[in-house]
């Protein structure tokens, strides 16, 4: 929950100030969606606020600006109507009066173009919002938000979250429009969203139930990173104080230098910093690319999870370049950073696997199997002959042609070795 906390505020500091340019040449957002499933009691808040502090801190103090700011605009639009009202009022005249209208016509023109320009309201964080707020919000005000929420049931069955197409296209740094009845339509352009989501493991399975596949299939999920961690209540003593407040300020000051930067970014709407990989790491991305590509070939790691796989690549990739420019690091993505991206990837690999994709019957197969060796070793204290395997053994994997691909996978999974002997005879060791 820690590493979700920092990826998803390092994420929303630095997608309006940077994107990354992949080996393959494809600029793509930073942007990070995120989702940590973990049971009360387990300091989700904890998390989250210790990481996102500088950001709400940063945000009020903006926010009593901007109601100092629209209290004064407020006021110079009420002149600027009086005003309006006094200039329509002499052209109604002259109209009635057949006189001649250019001059005042020209007066009104040059009014409208000088109208008092609302002030943009510094806001990043949205948590239970309709997509309408969202939206509009990040039309009117700022560009580059996140959805975040500690207790994310509400988030899940809002109306924001299950704009599944936008959401997709604002992860890929597309322009979605939005289409109202009662007033102007507009257009995000350029946006960029991050989403952080820390849910109770009920309340999504509920969510899942519900709405789960439909998210699934439009793709949506395939673009989160997921961990479901196990529970550490009961383990976290305390013993005397260390240095990792000091290290959580130090991670604050970071980010309120980066909001700095973002609320410049704001005002004159520069351009984003490109952030490239070194030759040794584009090499090595291209060498990732392959391997998950070539995982999804029936057998492969990434057989029943394609559409993950499909974006694992850029999500290292962003990954990658989030830590290289929040870390305050010079030049290109170094070949170390990305490779800490690619542990990370590959770890969130099989955490969307464990959340998403249920056990094959060769991978059930294959703890049921394990479990009944450990058994067998505990009780008679040797190990088993594969024959006795086929003898007594699970009753379904009596059979040659089933026990094999189980005894493989268990042998690829370092679980167990196969002692080939004199006679043809193989004995199944459990790895120590």
């Amino acid at each position: 929950m820690v590493m979700m906390g920092a990826l998803a505020a390092a994420s929303l500091t630095c997608q309006a100030l940077i994107d990354v340019v992949k080996p393959n040449g494809q600029k793509s957002p930073v942007s990070l969606m995120l989702l940590t499933i973990s049971d009360s009691g387990d300091r989700k808040s904890t998390s989250e606020a210790v990481f996102t502090r500088a950001i709400r801190e940063y945000e009020q103090q903006k926010y009593d600006e901007y109601l100092e700011a629209i209290g004064v605009w407020n006021l110079k639009v009420a002149m600027w109507e009086v005003q309006k009202k006094e200039l329509l009022k002499v052209l109604r005249k002259n109209q009635r009066l057949s006189l001649c209208c250019v001059e005042i016509e020209a007066e009104l023109f040059e009014h409208e173009s000088k109208k008092p320009e609302r002030p943009r309201r510094f806001r990043m964080i949205y948590e239970d919002s309709t997509s309408q707020a969202l939206f509009l919000g990040m039309y009117q005000d700022g560009s580059s938000v996140g959805l975040v929420s500690d207790e994310a049931s509400g988030m899940l069955n809002g109306r924001a979250f299950n704009d599944f197409s936008k959401l997709n296209t604002l992860w890929s740094g597309g322009q979605i429009t939005i289409d109202r009845t009662s007033s102007e339509s507009y257009q995000l352009t350029d946006a960029r969203l991050t989403v952080s989501m820390m849910i109770q493991e009920q309340a999504f399975l509920s969510y899942m139930s519900r709405k789960g596949e439909q998210a699934r299939g439009v793709g949506l999920w395939a673009r989160f990173l997921v961990c479901q961690p196990k529970s550490i209540r009961g383990t976290r003593l305390m013993t005397t104080f260390t240095s990792s407040w000091q290290r959580a300020n130090d991670f604050s000051e970071r980010v309120e230098e980066l909001l700095k930067r973002n609320s410049a970014f704001q005002e004159c709407q520069a351009g984003r910093e490109k952030v490239k990989f070194s030759p040794a790491a584009a090499v090595r991305w291209m060498e990732v690319f392959n391997e998950i590509e070539l995982g999804m070939l029936k057998g492969g790691r990434y057989e029943r999870m394609p559409d993950f796989a499909s974006k694992l690549a850029d999500n290292m990739a962003r990954i990658a370049a989030v830590i290289h420019y929040f870390e305050g690091m010079e030049g290109e993505i170094s070949l170390d950073v990305f490779e800490f991206a690619i542990e990370l990837g590959f770890w969130f690999s099989d955490q969307f696997k464990g959340v998403f994709v249920p056990p094959s019957q060769l991978e059930v197969d294959s703890i049921e199997l394990y479990e009944w060796l450990l058994a067998r070793r505990a009780k008679d204290g040797r190990d088993t002959k594969k024959n006795e395997v086929l003898q007594y053994g699970p009753f379904r994997m009596r059979k040659k042609e089933v026990l094999e691909p189980i005894l493989n996978m268990l042998s690829e999974a370092n679980k167990i070795r196969l002692d080939e002997r004199r006679l043809g005879k193989v004995i199944v060791r459990i790895c120590r």
